[in-house]
């Protein structure tokens, strides 16, 4: 599987930022259907350190998913990042299949003063 992301498309601190995911079999270059899946999105700013959000945070959801199509998007609202430092997380999503297959990527996203 392959995914489609914004690279490194920064992250106002405190703006309302939409993330749009597309996940992509490697093999036929179709969409993924994603019904049954479980999906894991964070960042942090290095590993091994704690989360420093996730979609179990307050302001993080997932919206628009479209199981048929791979499609997906991760809502930032605009106090989830607050706290955050100005520096560049590494970004973490995973894919969890219904028969517990997992899929991960890495990436990095900066989160930067407000725009």
């Amino acid at each position: 599987m392959s995914v489609t992301i914004s690279a490194s498309d920064p992250i106002p601190r405190t703006d309302t930022k939409l993330l749009p995911f597309t996940i992509i079999d490697d093999d036929t270059d179709e969409p993924v259907n994603l019904s049954g899946a479980t999906i894991e999105w964070s960042i942090r700013q290095r590993t091994p350190y704690p989360k420093a959000l996730s979609l179990q945070d307050e302001g993080v959801s997932l919206i628009g998913r479209d199981n048929e199509n791979g499609k997906f998007t991760i809502k930032i609202e605009q106090n989830a990042t607050e706290n955050l430092e100005f520096a560049t997380y590494r970004e973490q999503l995973r894919i969890i299949d219904g028969a517990g297959n997992q899929t991960t990527w890495i990436g990095e996203v900066p989160i930067v003063e407000d725009s």
